[in-house]
């Protein structure tokens, strides 16, 4: 348990048990900013469930490594879909598209488990797919 209200955790090849007792090593959330800059594919289905890899600088591999989908809906509003990611390097990760109720663009951002990346990248939402070469 984090007691020091930072971000912390307990990392289970760190700790080692003596005894009756098991000893944590802890370490800080990563606070590096992201930089995404591509998606691929920039185009996915509006049920969702398709993955999306994201390229760019400054990924960690950290369990708080999430996605923000920023979607606009038909009327002016915007809802934000955040959902976990899943890190392959330090410019590669994969997230899972959430889907929209609507044919939208959404604002894609990255982050390593502080704030948001202030890079957006847009991905498309449509009912029908079509993909480039």
């Amino acid at each position: 348990r984090d007691s020091s209200n930072k971000g912390n955790h307990a990392t289970g090849c760190n700790a080692e048990c003596v005894g009756r007792y098991l000893f944590f090593q802890w370490q800080p959330a990563p606070t590096m900013p992201t930089c995404p800059k591509e998606l691929q594919p920039i185009t996915a289905h509006l049920d969702g469930g398709q993955m999306i890899t994201v390229h760019g600088t400054g990924f960690a591999a950290s369990q708080w490594l999430k996605c923000s989908f920023t979607l606009q809906d038909g009327k002016g509003s915007t809802k934000q879909k955040i959902v976990r990611a899943t890190w392959v390097d330090d410019t590669m990760v994969e997230c899972m598209n959430p889907g929209s109720a609507d044919l939208t663009v959404s604002a894609l951002e990255v982050s390593n488990g502080n704030m948001f990346s202030s890079q957006r990248i847009p991905s498309y939402q449509m009912e029908r797919v079509i993909s480039f070469p």
